[in-house]
C-alpha cells in the first residue's frame, strides 16, 4: 500500500494493533501503545516501523509488510534518520522478508526486555 500522508500511516498502524493485539503479550502491546500513540505524527510513524523491525519476530507477515510501507514513507520524507546509511530502505526490505547485507542494529528502546534465566541450583554436599 502506498503511504502518502500521516492519515494513512495512522491508519496502518491502528491497523495492524487491532489485528495483533490478542496476539501480543502484555510488555510488547503496552510498548506498541505507546508507539503509536506519540502526538508528533513523523516520530509516531516512524517509531511504528522502528518498533515493529526490532520485534519481528512477535509480528505476523501481514503487519511487518504495512510496517515497510510506513518505513517507506518515513525513508521518503527523511524523518528520523531513515536515509542514513539506507537505513529506512534496510528495514523496509527486511519486514517484507528479503535479505539484507548489512541490516541495521534495532534502536534498543524498541528491543524486548531481556528475559532472566534462572542458573539451576547446584546441590552442595
Amino acid at each position: 500500500m502506498d503511504v502518502n500522508d500521516f492519515s494513512t500511516s495512522n491508519t496502518i498502524m491502528l491497523e495492524v494493533f487491532a489485528a495483533e493485539a490478542n496476539r501480543l503479550d502484555t510488555e510488547t502491546k503496552d510498548g506498541f501503545i505507546k508507539v503509536i500513540t506519540s502526538p508528533v505524527a513523523p516520530e509516531a510513524s516512524a517509531y511504528f516501523a522502528e518498533f515493529v523491525y526490532a520485534r519481528s519476530t512477535e509480528f505476523l507477515q501481514a503487519s511487518r509488510e504495512k510496517a515497510a510501507d510506513v518505513a517507506a514513507f518515513v525513508t521518503a520524507n527523511g524523518f528520523y534518520g531513515f536515509r542514513e546509511n539506507q537505513r529506512g530502505a534496510k528495514i523496509g526490505s527486511f519486514l517484507r522478508g528479503e535479505t539484507v547485507q548489512d541490516a541495521p542494529e534495532p534502536l534498543p528502546q524498541f528491543k524486548p526486555a531481556p528475559v532472566a534465566v534462572e542458573e539451576p541450583e547446584v546441590p552442595t554436599e
